[in-house]
Protein backbone atom coordinates (compact mmCIF):
# COMPACT_ATOMS: atom_id res chain seq x y z
CA UNK A 1 0.00 0.00 0.00
CA UNK A 2 1.18 2.91 -1.22
CA UNK A 3 1.48 6.01 1.85
CA UNK A 4 1.32 10.11 0.72
CA UNK A 5 4.59 11.62 1.14
CA UNK A 6 4.63 14.52 3.52
CA UNK A 7 4.24 16.55 0.90
CA UNK A 8 1.26 15.52 -0.49
CA UNK A 9 -2.25 15.62 0.31
CA UNK A 10 -4.19 12.70 0.60
CA UNK A 11 -6.73 11.65 -2.29
CA UNK A 12 -10.33 13.58 -1.41
CA UNK A 13 -12.55 10.86 -0.58
CA UNK A 14 -15.21 10.63 -3.57
CA UNK A 15 -18.67 10.84 -3.60
CA UNK A 16 -20.79 8.16 -3.86
CA UNK A 17 -23.29 7.85 -6.71
CA UNK A 18 -26.90 8.79 -5.67
CA UNK A 19 -29.21 5.33 -5.18
CA UNK A 20 -31.52 4.16 -7.59
CA UNK A 21 -34.88 4.51 -6.68
CA UNK A 22 -37.53 2.30 -8.37
CA UNK A 23 -41.15 3.95 -8.81
CA UNK A 24 -43.47 2.51 -7.19
CA UNK A 25 -46.22 0.69 -8.80
CA UNK A 26 -48.86 3.59 -7.30
CA UNK A 27 -46.78 6.10 -9.61
CA UNK A 28 -48.24 4.16 -12.77
CA UNK A 29 -51.74 5.04 -11.73
CA UNK A 30 -53.92 1.57 -10.29
CA UNK A 31 -55.81 -0.11 -11.10
CA UNK A 32 -53.74 -1.66 -14.00
CA UNK A 33 -55.20 -4.33 -16.76
CA UNK A 34 -52.96 -7.38 -17.84
CA UNK A 35 -53.62 -9.53 -20.40
CA UNK A 36 -53.25 -13.29 -20.36
CA UNK A 37 -51.68 -14.81 -23.12
CA UNK A 38 -52.86 -18.33 -22.11
CA UNK A 39 -56.27 -18.61 -21.13
CA UNK A 40 -58.97 -16.52 -21.64
CA UNK A 41 -60.56 -17.69 -17.83
CA UNK A 42 -58.92 -18.75 -14.39
CA UNK A 43 -58.08 -17.83 -11.08
CA UNK A 44 -54.66 -16.70 -10.35
CA UNK A 45 -53.52 -16.63 -6.55
CA UNK A 46 -51.44 -14.31 -5.04
CA UNK A 47 -48.43 -15.22 -2.73
CA UNK A 48 -50.29 -13.17 -0.27
CA UNK A 49 -53.61 -15.47 -0.73
CA UNK A 50 -55.68 -13.18 -2.86
CA UNK A 51 -57.63 -14.14 -5.92
CA UNK A 52 -57.39 -12.45 -8.95
CA UNK A 53 -59.94 -13.74 -11.72
CA UNK A 54 -59.20 -13.67 -15.31
CA UNK A 55 -62.28 -12.90 -17.18
CA UNK A 56 -62.11 -12.92 -21.04
CA UNK A 57 -58.24 -12.75 -21.03
CA UNK A 58 -57.84 -10.10 -18.92
CA UNK A 59 -57.10 -9.16 -14.97
CA UNK A 60 -56.85 -5.94 -12.91
CA UNK A 61 -54.56 -5.08 -10.41
CA UNK A 62 -56.27 -3.11 -7.81
CA UNK A 63 -52.94 -2.65 -5.53
CA UNK A 64 -49.53 -2.64 -5.37
CA UNK A 65 -49.13 -6.49 -4.06
CA UNK A 66 -51.23 -7.43 -7.06
CA UNK A 67 -49.61 -5.65 -9.68
CA UNK A 68 -45.95 -6.75 -8.28
CA UNK A 69 -47.30 -10.25 -8.64
CA UNK A 70 -49.14 -9.68 -12.52
CA UNK A 71 -46.18 -7.92 -13.89
CA UNK A 72 -44.04 -10.74 -12.57
CA UNK A 73 -46.35 -13.47 -14.05
CA UNK A 74 -44.90 -15.13 -17.20
CA UNK A 75 -47.91 -15.58 -19.16
CA UNK A 76 -49.22 -12.18 -18.70
CA UNK A 77 -48.52 -8.45 -20.27
CA UNK A 78 -50.00 -5.23 -19.71
CA UNK A 79 -53.19 -4.64 -21.41
CA UNK A 80 -53.15 -1.55 -23.63
CA UNK A 81 -55.24 1.34 -22.17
Amino acid sequence: MNKPKSDEQPAAPQSLPAPKVESSPKAVGLPRRFRDTVFTSRTLITPHGESLVVIKGVVTADTSDQYEFLQSHPDLEPAPE
